[in-house]
């Protein structure tokens, strides 16, 4: 869903969905409370100052890239790919956000 050219807010919606799936997944409340402080915070001033400024079309596309290696990793249940792609994802996030800064 989220390969098609959508605008930011969708793609949002959709990161938020599939983050707090895997956190659910994981079965552990601490790791699915930090997501949710997380999110509640996505949504502030703050936050949405810098997803207008970083979350451009071809961000999308490489989170959704990622997304995809990430969920296929967990799937078929290869943990080393999972922490592998995750971490990626991370260091792509966080180099996004501190380019910009």
């Amino acid at each position: 869903q989220a390969e098609q050219s959508i605008d930011a807010k969708t793609f949002q919606n959709i990161d938020a969905q599939l983050h707090r799936t895997i956190a659910e997944a994981a079965g552990n409340s601490l790791l699915l409370a930090l997501y949710e402080s997380i999110h509640a915070n996505r949504y502030g001033a703050i936050w949405g100052r810098l997803r207008d400024l970083l979350l451009t079309e071809t961000q999308m596309k490489l989170y959704t890239q990622q997304h995809r290696e990430i969920v296929n990793a967990i799937s078929e249940r290869d943990s080393r790919n999972s922490y592998e792609f995750m971490l990626r994802h991370l260091k792509s996030v966080e180099e996004n956000i501190f380019q910009e800064c």
